[in-house]
């Protein structure tokens, strides 16, 4: 009887110890770097009378996608359409090959890309855009952090 009883009561303690284990791993993994959301980059330039912005992470990663939102508008700050707009991301210390995400409207005078960073080090980010026939183009720099190594690791 009281082997039953103890037997049970073991049973019960590993099933807590066992969920309490599950639990914390759970938070852990959910407190991690990788996880953490980052902040925002967001750098507006003047070209010609043209207002060009870029949002995007702050802090980037190599190898992940990163999406990129590009706001266009006049002196007004009306926004302004652009039938063709691209990114042109390039390392001045290393030139890289073509990196040209192309940008889909997601609302007037915003559009969005998405691309990955393959080397860490300082990029070059230019916003090209047609406007009325016009080309505009805004540099913007940003650097790409080194992959740590439990993300290396994975």
């Amino acid at each position: 009887m009281f082997g039953n009883l103890q037997s049970t009561i073991v049973n019960g303690i590993m099933r807590i110890f066992s969920f309490s284990l599950l639990l914390l791993l759970f938070c852990l993994s959910a407190c991690s770097t990788a996880t953490r959301p980052s902040a925002s980059y967001i750098e507006v330039q003047q070209v010609n009378g043209i207002t060009i912005s870029l949002a995007t992470e702050a802090n980037p990663k190599l190898h992940l996608p990163y999406r990129f939102t590009v706001s266009l508008s006049d002196a007004q700050g009306q926004p302004l359409e652009s039938p063709h707009i691209y990114l042109d991301l390039d390392m001045p210390a290393m030139p890289m090959g073509l990196n040209r995400p192309i940008a889909e409207p997601e609302a007037p005078g915003r559009y969005s890309a998405t691309t990955v960073y393959t080397m860490a080090g300082d990029w070059e980010i230019t916003v090209v855009a047609q406007i009325e026939g016009q080309e505009y183009r805004a540099v913007f720099l940003i650097y790409v952090e080194e992959e740590e190594e439990e993300e290396v690791a994975r």
